[in-house]
């Protein structure tokens, strides 16, 4: 608990550093306005308590999601055969821990990198971290693995970050939602870029990751053993102190592995179609085959259209109007949900054990739940008090033409303080493309804003994705900067001498 305490600390000074901001610098009516007009809107009292409230209702849909893993993995845990599944696979990767370790890293950085799965990719973390920790490696390595993956493919994301659009209207957008209409850009702009920036981000997490997992694997499974030992002491202990009864104990049939295997590869494949933007790569079976679905007519009524009309078709979870209403992570909830309740009929679990599974669930989760309520906070406030619309347009009008340097500090503050994908596209990224006036640039700045972005979500006090994985991890916000600067320092060095080539080029 004092962990998680650390991460309410870090987001309390950084809500505080922006009110307090809010009082000595003027803001400016939006990005790019006249500065001489800007007047001071400080944050008072009330506001301080209102905004994270209010955090709350517009981003619900993230955080029921966030809650609903949780009670998705205790549902998981009360079928009785999710730890021995994490056993079995444990054990049957023994002698190759580091073939499995580096091959989860590459998937979860190549799904992240062409899904934009985002914070999505939470649903997935509980169990890479507890397989990777039965594996013997440390909290630290898991993040790397979770986190750290998850982040490189932003970093380096390929189809994931791109809004495309044709007549110079939105038609698509995918899930991290970074570009704009203003760009005119097509999906594949600038892929060879983006690939080498997922390759480097790759090469560079693998290098770090295996160099720590080295020097405590050794450690980590001294300690496991004595922990092992100290069970089977006590357990024998107990045997010993008890009374010797012959007790008949009916044997029960083993519960079967495969079944939960299947749902969870089932939810995860149905996961990554949904959100996949397959009209921009020209696919279009899954829209129409939706289309087809709802309206089938069972004695001239259209059931499945009813029952389901308000779920969106895969390859569509991620678009422009699923990405704003929240649609996206209602769907991945809805699917968790789905998945709990076909477990729970498999391994016959009754309403009351699911139920007691759910509070449980809902207990672990609650605090990563207002941990993500309170890192979207920052993002109101920034839009209640847009103190960064001075600073933003201040540091970017410093140089008369598009500046890298310059033009990337925007892009890493905006980051941290527009948080969400989303809204960081709608307030900053439109306002590089502005500002910068000269269309040869439009696609660098895609570029470099989806980069950047990500590097931040790397170590970010408000990046939700890392916060909610510190806090069911129980790993202190100070422990993973004092692991990660080198990692973080070697690709802020890659993102910069990638840029600027590409800019001179």
């Amino acid at each position: 608990m004092k962990k998680k305490g650390s991460l309410f600390k870090i987001l309390g000074i950084v809500i505080l550093a922006y009110a307090i901001l809010s009082w000595i610098i003027p803001a400016a009516s939006s990005l790019g306005g006249d500065l001489k007009a800007a007047e001071r809107m400080q944050t008072d009292l009330f506001g301080l308590i209102k905004v994270p409230f209010e955090s709350f209702g517009v981003f619900a849909s993230v955080i029921l999601f966030v809650v609903l893993v949780g009670v998705f993995y205790a549902i998981l845990e009360e079928t009785g055969v999710y730890e021995k599944a994490l056993e079995k696979l444990a054990k049957k990767f023994n002698g190759r821990e580091k073939i499995v370790l580096i091959a989860i890293i590459s998937i979860v950085a190549v799904i992240s990198s062409i899904t934009g799965l985002e914070v999505g990719m939470f649903i997935t973390f509980p169990f890479i971290i507890s397989l990777l920790m039965l594996m013997g490696y440390d909290k630290l390595t898991a993040l790397a693995a979770t986190v750290g993956a998850t982040v490189i493919g932003i970093y380096g994301s390929t189809i994931s970050g791109v809004m495309y659009n044709v007549s110079n209207q939105v038609t698509s957008s995918v899930a991290y939602g970074i570009g704009s209409t203003t760009y005119k850009a097509s999906l594949f702009s600038g892929i060879v870029v983006k690939i080498l920036l997922l390759l480097l981000g790759l090469a560079a997490l693998i290098f770090f990751t295996l160099r720590h997992a080295n020097k405590v694997k050794a450690v980590v499974k001294e300690e496991k053993k004595e922990e092992k030992t100290k069970k089977e002491e006590k357990k024998s202990s107990k045997k010993a102190n008890s009374k010797k009864e012959e007790v008949v104990v009916k044997e029960e049939k083993p519960k079967k592995l495969w079944p939960l295997y299947t749902v969870l590869c089932v939810m995860l494949v149905i996961i990554i179609l949904g959100t996949i933007d397959f009209e921009a790569l020209g696919v279009s079976i899954f829209t129409k085959f939706d289309e087809w679905f709802k309206g089938v007519k069972i004695f001239g009524f259209p059931l499945f259209g009813k029952l389901f009309g308000d779920i969106p078709a895969l390859g569509t979870w991620g678009s422009f109007d699923n990405l704003s209403s929240g649609v996206r992570f209602t769907g991945y909830s809805f699917i968790m949900i789905i998945g709990s309740l076909i477990l729970a009929a498999i391994y016959r679990i009754g309403p009351s054990r699911y139920f007691d599974a759910m509070t449980r669930g809902i207990k672990d989760y609650i605090i990563p739940g207002i941990l993500t309520a309170l890192a979207y906070s920052v993002f109101i406030f920034t839009v209640y008090y847009p103190v960064f619309n001075t600073i933003g347009t201040w540091l970017v009008s410093l140089t008369k033409s598009f500046n890298v340097a310059l033009s990337g500090l925007f892009s890493m503050i905006s980051s941290v303080l527009y948080s969400n994908p989303f809204y960081a596209a709608g307030y900053g990224v439109t306002y590089l493309a502005q500002a910068a006036a000269d269309v040869k640039v439009f696609n660098l700045i895609t570029i470099m804003y989806t980069n950047l972005y990500g590097l931040m979500m790397l170590i970010a006090p408000t990046s939700v994705l890392l916060l909610t994985t510190l806090a069911i991890t129980e790993v202190s916000y100070k422990d993973w900067i004092k692991y990660i600067w080198k990692l973080f320092l070697a690709l802020f060095v890659v993102s910069f001498v990638v840029l600027i080539i590409v800019f001179l080029v």
